[in-house]
């Protein structure tokens, strides 16, 4: 799967490293490509931001250097083998006007062919581009981010995890939180009896828990609807 991630800053390090989602970059299974509209400018302080129009405080991204930056994103995307239309690589905006990000909507971007991610800075990104660009916004949740770099990080990560053949067992995904609208039931380390600290919370926290079946039986939707509702509801 192809990720063009259009960004004033290179900060995807991690992601391309790091973990189940290095291994899949490193194995070629998914390709992360990092655009800076920067390039796209010219003058020569490579500006990408300008006032905003009546006035307001802050900078907006101008719709040029974006747009270039979105042609050659595509152009790459095609060059990956990826068929660069909204069904199958469309363009995305990290942005918490967009829809939220859900487990369901993440296993439904597991069949696009790539994805070209845009994110923003400052105010945000001037409209006239998101009007003829951009195909789908997505947010993490009502709060705001200095940018949508760690927002984009989020997305691949979450998308490439469900991809097939990415992680040790593919059931691990299946069996996640969320999957089936619950989060999942209680899960314990294997504790040592030799450990006299260990024996304390094996008997009063394992055992108990054990004896109920709730680690071994086939099924645990009773208890997990317990675990997700009965957290949360002591969250509030």
């Amino acid at each position: 799967m192809y990720f063009a991630v259009i960004s004033i800053f290179e900060m995807f390090a991690t992601i391309r490293e790091f973990g189940i989602t290095g291994r899949a970059v490193t194995q070629k299974q998914v390709t992360i490509e990092c655009i800076n509209p920067r390039d796209f400018t010219s003058d020569n302080y490579r500006r990408i931001d300008e006032r905003p129009y009546g006035g307001g405080p802050g900078m907006v991204m101008m719709a040029e250097p974006l747009s270039q930056a979105i042609e050659d994103a595509r152009l790459r995307a095609s060059q990956h083998g990826c068929r660069v239309d909204k069904a199958h690589c469309p363009v995305i905006y990290m942005s918490p006007q967009g829809q939220t990000l859900s487990e369901s909507s993440v296993v439904d971007m597991t069949e696009y062919d790539g994805m070209i991610i845009l994110c923003g800075r400052y105010e945000g990104i001037d409209e006239r581009l998101l009007s003829q660009y951009v195909d789908m916004e997505i947010s993490l949740g009502d709060y705001v981010l200095t940018g949508g770099e760690l927002p984009a990080m989020v997305l691949m990560d979450s998308v490439i995890r469900r991809l097939p053949d990415i992680m040790g067992d593919d059931k691990s995904a299946e069996q996640d939180s969320f999957v089936d609208g619950l989060i999942v039931h209680i899960i314990l380390s294997r504790m040592s009896l030799r450990v006299w600290q260990c024996l304390k919370c094996y008997f009063q926290v394992t055992m108990p828990i054990l004896r109920s079946g709730a680690l071994v039986s086939k099924s645990n939707v009773r208890k997990r609807v317990v675990q997700t509702y009965g957290k949360r509801l002591r969250q509030r």
